[in-house]
């Protein structure tokens, strides 16, 4: 309990924290009608998919960014049932959560505060973990840049994270696994914890 003294909301990240589980690049290979046996062709793709992910996480919709790794790969416009795989394939990492770090929440939640989560993450991921029975019980606060436009470390997510909570910045605390993301946090006035070392212990 006296961890959490003084916290009345606590945020964690998704993506290294929440949940842990990379995109396979074969899979996605796979979905693209590519060489998914070519090492060199599958480094391609997840390196493709990694270029754009910024924009995605800002708002761009999933037929732009999907377009663009097809294009960086050099195929052709994308058909909606195609990019209908791709996304499902993204979002379904978000049903198997990072149990360690669920166990945090839970700590937190039986200290009395309440958790929600703050994330660089697109609209349908987003959609994926409202749904998600593992978070749809736990969290109060849902902010993510793909709805609101603004990414992690930029300011304004956190006031939104804030506002959110109706808490004030220096009441919260803030759990992620990117230094720079934290450091956002804390020039915002946030308390924070970086994933997994100083969170774990």
């Amino acid at each position: 309990m006296t961890f959490f003294a003084g916290i009345q909301t606590v945020y964690f990240d998704v993506t290294g924290v929440l949940v842990t589980e990379r995109p396979d690049p074969q899979e996605f290979c796979r979905l693209l009608s590519l060489d998914c046996t070519d090492p060199v062709i599958v480094s391609l793709v997840d390196h493709a998919m990694w270029a754009h992910r910024d924009q995605h996480d800002a708002g761009g919709s999933d037929a732009a960014f999907w377009n663009a790794v097809a294009g960086d790969c050099g195929n052709a416009e994308l058909t909606d049932a195609q990019i209908q795989a791709l996304v499902d394939a993204d979002i379904r990492r978000m049903y198997t959560p990072n149990e360690e770090a669920l166990r945090c929440v839970d700590r937190a939640l039986e200290a009395g505060c309440t958790v929600g989560i703050l994330a660089n993450a697109p609209a349908c991921v987003a959609q994926a973990l409202r749904a998600a029975p593992w978070a749809k019980d736990r969290f109060s606060h849902f902010i993510f840049s793909g709805e609101c436009g603004q990414r992690k470390p930029q300011s304004t997510i956190y006031r939104l994270a804030a506002q959110a909570a109706e808490t004030e910045p220096e009441e919260i605390l803030f759990i992620d696994d990117r230094e720079k993301h934290l450091r956002g946090a804390q020039y915002f006035g946030m308390k924070t914890l970086q994933w997994p070392c100083e969170a774990q212990a």
